[in-house]
């Protein structure tokens, strides 16, 4: 299940509080540490360091830099940064689960990707994930449209698509993920 709400920037400890509490039942955290998102860990620590949380740096270094991606071309040649690795993940599991399903293939378990149709937000995030489009880099690596593009063609910052994302980085699984963005 997901929820969100929107809260201004000087709202941060309370949307840190929030997420706190949240995350003393059981569930680890991603944030989003660029931006708005930078104080949230302090406000972790400052409320008693209890949880389980990990700081997501969209333009931090690929994964696994010398691992090859696809075709002999390693993750640090193919991918900009880490928020291209990772959405990059998530449609190659969206592909892998298509072919799967409308085409028989034999995909591993671990690469599906499935969406309960019970989800809430379901379109919303569907329609997000599917609106940044693919770019490069001065280098030739792709990258993912960025926010202040998305802006230039009138479209607000993808932050459920975020927070799905986060979910899938090759740093760590996540139960729950904040989006500040």
């Amino acid at each position: 299940d997901t929820w969100q709400w929107h809260g201004k920037e000087d709202e941060l400890f309370k949307s840190s509080q929030k997420v706190y509490a949240e995350a003393k039942k059981g569930y680890s955290v991603t944030y989003d540490s660029i931006g708005v998102g930078a104080g949230v860990g302090s406000n972790f620590k400052q409320l008693g360091d209890k949880i389980d949380y990990t700081p997501f740096n969209a333009g931090a270094s690929v994964v696994q830099p010398d691992r090859e991606y696809k075709y002999g071309v390693k993750n640090k040649d193919h991918f900009s940064n880490l928020k291209a690795q990772t959405w990059f993940n998530v449609a190659d599991r969206m592909m892998a689960t298509y072919n799967a399903i409308q085409k028989g293939e034999q995909i591993d378990k671990s690469d599906i990707l499935s969406i309960s149709s019970e989800c809430s937000n379901l379109e919303a995030l569907i329609t997000e994930l599917s609106t940044p489009k693919k770019d490069y880099d001065g280098k030739g690596r792709i990258k993912v449209e960025s926010k202040k593009d998305l802006a230039k063609r009138g479209i607000k910052s993808p932050n459920l698509a975020d927070s799905f994302v986060m979910c899938f980085s090759p740093v760590k699984t996540k139960k729950l993920v904040i989006s500040t963005a």
